[in-house]
């Protein structure tokens, strides 16, 4: 039967091994994920040894087995707590200067083995354990203030660290995550360091064996969550790692206030989008919203840039089709590691398709402002009603674009018929003054008053009527004006709403007299 005051620790065995197998089972790993199984394996260990030797205390009190059991129980937070020192290195500075450089490894790891040695096969620590309330405790040894002094540095030491990565200059998602594995590790190191002292003053308080399996399974739900991806059903990326910021909850906080500012700037956008004008106008306003480089590509060429020439501007249009949902990042570093390094190499931090499998498919890429300013799933799921907003204004343009497209073709086709009726008509009326001429046998060009009024009138029918070419420079004319007046003057979104080329549009620009001599810019439409 188990006995009460073991079922703190059973409970807390319990949701140690549900995190041990999802962690175990997470296909995304690193070096930080691998580290976190290392501490979960050891903290499972130390609970179950711990719901042995309670339960088995109860009913027996303090014998040969209990004894052991102790010693096992502190055995295994040696190397517990040097882990936990590791991964807050880790989590606050760079991964390759804390995990694979053997001087590090070899600093945080080298006091285990001899700690362990002189625990287990000496009484240099610990003596014996003896009852204690409803637990047992240890009876120091000559050096265990040896021990002390080292377990209380370097927990110490990594509340410090993650201290500095919650503060530091990394990038945002690193300070999130650091701020809430801090968050999880405060209270059970403090307990932890409060034990020690406890026991040297005598103190009752807080010695009951429920808090620290309280304080242990707090951290590992806290620290499972912001150490490991989520799986995401479908789609061709499996993985997402996007974390709450508690701070930006926290009304007095920088993040709140910043959070607070970007989500005013999104909704200010959906609202007004429609009178954004221009699809640059749209771009450069969504390059201020979200605080990073904008640009806008297509199928065939940059469509719309902002600001200066930038990596982000030279990204391969061959490598933007296959996308066909928004991506970001580091999101993707195992799942598509080459797009994941294309997109670190030319700074692009997200991209966002929009009708990706129509005709008139783009992206929008993101600069790498952008994963400073969007990171949490409540940012992601503001800037997600903005590119719904944006999808939906850019697909009513296109529909509207090809309904005057179709308009403005049947005008042409109707115009066509009219100049079509109007030189066979004249051609008829040639016909017929050139066979009067022929019934009379005198030449076309009679000197009769009569012929010679006639064919003044004929000529005069002629002048008046322009050419099938004259009516379509015309019409191509007035589309060309159209156009510019529709893209606020921009030859390039004029060029791609009539079908042409930028150059062809340009030379016709100039052939028709619609462009500024001085200056060379289109003149202002009328």
């Amino acid at each position: 039967m188990i006995e009460y005051a073991s079922v703190p620790a059973l409970v807390a065995l319990i949701l140690k091994l549900v995190l041990l197998i999802y962690s175990a089972r997470s296909p995304a790993k690193n070096a930080l994920t691998w580290l976190f199984l290392a501490l979960l394996v050891v903290f499972t260990l130390l609970n179950l040894d711990e719901f042995f030797f309670l339960n088995y205390f109860a009913k027996y009190g303090v014998t040969p087995i209990v004894n052991a059991s102790g010693f096992v129980y502190i055995a295994l937070w040696v190397p517990a707590i040097a882990l936990l020192l590791h991964l807050s290195l880790v989590l606050s500075f760079a991964d390759d200067s804390v995990v694979r450089r053997s001087n590090w490894i070899l600093a945080i790891y080298a006091p285990v083995v001899p700690f362990e040695i002189l625990l287990l096969f000496t009484d240099k620590f610990v003596l014996e354990f003896r009852p204690f309330l409803y637990s047992i405790l240890r009876v120091p040894g000559p050096w265990y203030w040896i021990g002390e002094g080292w377990a209380i540095t370097y927990l110490s030491t990594a509340l410090a660290a993650l201290v500095l990565g919650a503060r530091g200059t990394r990038s945002a998602l690193a300070r999130v995550r650091a701020r809430l594995w801090l968050l999880a590790l405060a209270p059970m190191i403090t307990l932890v360091i409060y034990l020690i002292i406890a026991h040297h003053m005598n103190w009752n308080r807080l010695t009951f064996p429920i808090y620290v399996p309280i304080a242990m399974t707090f951290f590992l739900l806290m620290t499972t969550y912001a150490t490991h991806e989520r799986p995401r059903p479908g789609g061709f990326y499996r993985f997402l790692y996007r974390l709450f910021d508690l701070e930006s909850y926290l009304p007095w906080s920088k993040a709140y206030r910043r959070k607070t500012a970007l989500y005013d700037r999104i909704r200010n956008m959906i609202a007004s989008i429609g009178d954004s004008g221009s699809t640059r106008n749209i771009i450069r306003r969504l390059s201020d919203v979200l605080q990073c480089p904008v640009v806008l590509m297509n199928r065939e060429k940059l469509a719309v840039q902002t600001g200066p020439k930038q990596e982000i501007e030279t990204f391969p249009l061959t490598a933007l089709p296959p996308i066909d949902r928004i991506v970001v990042a580091h999101e993707i570093t195992r799942a598509m590691p080459d797009l994941y390094a294309l997109m670190t190499r030319h700074k692009v931090a997200a991209i966002v398709p929009f009708h990706p499998q129509s005709r008139a498919a783009s992206w929008v890429l993101l600069g790498e402002g952008f994963s400073e300013q969007v990171y949490t799933p409540v940012d992601f799921d503001e800037v997600k009603r903005l590119f719904d907003r944006l999808a939906d204004h850019m697909l009513d343009e296109q529909m509207q674009m090809r309904a005057e497209l179709t308009l403005a073709r049947r005008e042409t086709q109707e115009l066509h018929r009219h100049i079509a009726d109007a030189a066979q008509h004249l051609e008829m009326i040639n016909r017929q003054l050139a066979e009067r001429d022929s019934a009379r046998g005198k030449a076309p060009t009679s000197n009769t008053p009569a012929a010679a009024g006639l064919d003044a009138e004929v000529q005069e029918i002629a002048a008046s009527r322009k050419t099938l070419a004259d009516y379509v420079a015309d019409l191509e004319r007035s589309m060309i004006v159209n156009a510019l007046e529709r893209c606020g003057g921009n030859q390039s979104k004029a060029a791609e709403y009539l079908g042409l080329r930028p150059n062809t549009l340009h030379y016709k620009i100039q052939r028709y007299g619609l462009v500024d001599e001085k200056t060379e810019e289109p003149l202002p439409p009328h």
